[in-house]
């Protein structure tokens, strides 16, 4: 049986190839250890993606958490999504960026502390790369302007890789399943059931114990993720999280070398662990600022100077993020990525190693066949 291009047959031993080609084509490799035997202790959930279930290996005692993928193959009703292929490249991408910092330490690795456009996202993850660490391009930005990471900043739930399994052995999984037949009607992405004779792909993860969430350590690990150049890609919630601040669905972010990554959100603000833990006061707060505003504004009060400024920097950002979005996919425009009249308001430096987009141009070529039909190059 083949397997899909972004994953490995290598196992997964000693540290990963770390240069900056293999972050733009990450390959998740396979679990390790030889088996005869997996053995289901416990089912810890589902979502629409996959289940999750307690597992052990032969007679050995050490738990791992196994998480199961429905679909075997890219789903056609929704363009070829597939889900196991975001998070396999996203783990293998953190797999990397771990060794990075191992390899780096004690000196810490800088990034920028802004970032407003996809440019910007790659340039934080390449300095994660072998090739960003020898040049350390922003080892010399004013201690303001940027962020010092080491691996001791946050705790990432150990990956152990992928392995296949048959579904006959998982079938007690499916009295924990719920299946949203109204998302199903609607064409909406839903769960399903696991079938007997079919063979189904799997991640084996460290098995993380149920504790309390913590303000602090998620914060540190939403900014991990953000100075990673990391994106999420639906509304964080505490159920995909473990105490006291560990990320367990890594299915819940786009990396900036995904062709699906959502450019026109890269300027968005750092997330806040407030909203995981306790959204509803959150909420609460964000409405009840709304209100007195509103409240101003039927009395005849304009917004402040401060309030102005604050909506001048958000329009402004966004634009950057809308042109950006623009000029890189190839469906949406008529020229070139680099000819983009934006660009002629602002500086870009094309003789740097860090002028990624070509590259990943071609990489999307290699696996949508329908979108080199359309022709032309960004070059």
């Amino acid at each position: 049986m083949e397997i899909p291009p972004f994953l490995s047959d290598t196992p997964m031993q000693g540290e990963p190839a770390c240069n900056w080609a293999d972050f733009l084509s990450p390959q998740l490799r396979r679990f390790p250890r030889a088996y005869n035997k997996i053995t289901l202790h416990n089912r810890l959930g589902h979502g629409i993606e996959g289940c999750v279930g307690r597992v052990k290996f032969d007679d050995d005692k050490s738990s791992f958490a196994l998480k199961i993928f429905f679909d075997s193959v890219p789903d056609p009703e929704h363009g070829g999504w597939w889900p196991l292929e975001r998070e396999a490249r996203n783990v293998a991408i953190l797999e990397k960026v771990q060794a990075g910092l191992r390899q780096s330490s004690p000196e810490p690795i800088h990034v920028p502390a802004k970032r407003t456009t996809r440019l910007d996202c790659l340039r934080c993850l390449y300095a994660f790369s072998a090739d960003g660490r020898r040049s350390r391009d922003f080892d010399g930005l004013p201690a303001d302007s940027k962020v010092a990471m080491s691996d001791s900043d946050t705790r990432l739930r150990q990956c152990f890789g992928w392995i296949r399994v048959q579904g006959a052995d998982f079938m007690r999984m499916n009295k924990i399943i719920e299946i949203d037949y109204d998302a199903k009607h609607n064409g909406e992405g839903y769960a399903s059931y696991l079938e007997r004779d079919k063979i189904y792909y799997a991640i084996v993860y460290e098995y993380v114990p149920e504790e309390k969430l913590e303000l602090g350590p998620v914060q540190r690990q939403l900014d991990f993720f953000y100075y990673l150049g990391f994106l999420p890609c639906q509304t964080m919630r505490a159920v995909n999280w473990q105490g006291p601040g560990i990320l367990l669905d890594f299915g819940d972010y786009n990396s900036p070398v995904d062709q699906w990554f959502p450019a026109v959100f890269c300027y968005t603000p750092r997330p806040e662990a407030e909203f995981i833990i306790d959204p509803k006061t959150v909420e609460a707060r964000i409405s009840e600022k709304y209100n007195r505003i509103r409240v101003l504004r039927d009395q005849g009060i304009g917004p402040t100077e401060e309030e102005k400024r604050e909506r001048d920097i958000e329009r402004a950002s966004a634009a950057t993020g809308r042109w950006v979005e623009w000029g890189y996919y190839e469906d949406r425009r008529g020229r070139s990525y680099f000819n983009c009249k934006f660009w002629g308001r602002r500086k870009l430096e094309h003789g740097s190693p860090l002028v990624f987009p070509t590259n990943l141009w071609r990489s999307d070529q290699r696996r949508n066949p329908r979108k080199r039909a359309r022709g032309g190059s960004p070059r």
